[in-house]
């Protein structure tokens, strides 16, 4: 995928990070009983997905929001286009996972064709720059 100007590959933000593998230890159970099966992770973030499943070989990607931020607030949430990139580069089905603290839910969408149809953007506010898809909410359906 090649960025438009002005665009960001990479990033690091060691807050936002901190609060990723908060929740992502908060997540990963539920993650896996709705999978049915374990999740091996990823050694390597930013550059990778978050983990793949034991069994079934799928990729696992989790996104996860603070308690400053409201899931019913949002009518699209935020993916990294470099994510989706990499799901569609790998062949296997991919599931994005959204884990929002503020109300401690989980949902999940598995990235399909439609997601062919959103472009992605870099939003005006991100400091970083990078591209990201804006999925709608009702892609995502609440896990159990």
């Amino acid at each position: 995928m090649e960025l438009p100007a002005g665009a960001k590959a990479n990033r690091y933000n060691h807050s936002d990070y901190q609060v990723g593998l908060k929740n992502f230890a908060k997540a990963i159970g539920r993650m896996e009983q709705y999978l049915q099966e374990k999740i091996v992770v990823s050694n390597v973030f930013y550059e990778a997905l978050d983990g793949v499943t034991e069994h079934t070989k799928k990729n696992i990607e989790l996104k996860s929001r603070s308690q400053r931020y409201r899931r019913v607030d949002m009518e699209t949430w935020l993916v990294p286009a470099s994510k989706i990139a990499k799901a569609k580069v790998s062949g296997k089905p991919t599931l994005i996972f959204y884990y929002w603290s503020q109300d401690d839910s989980l949902w999940v969408y598995e990235v399909n064709d439609e997601i062919n149809d959103l472009e992605p953007e870099i939003p005006d506010w991100h400091e970083y720059g990078s591209l990201h898809y804006y999925i709608p909410f009702l892609f995502f359906k609440r896990v159990r």
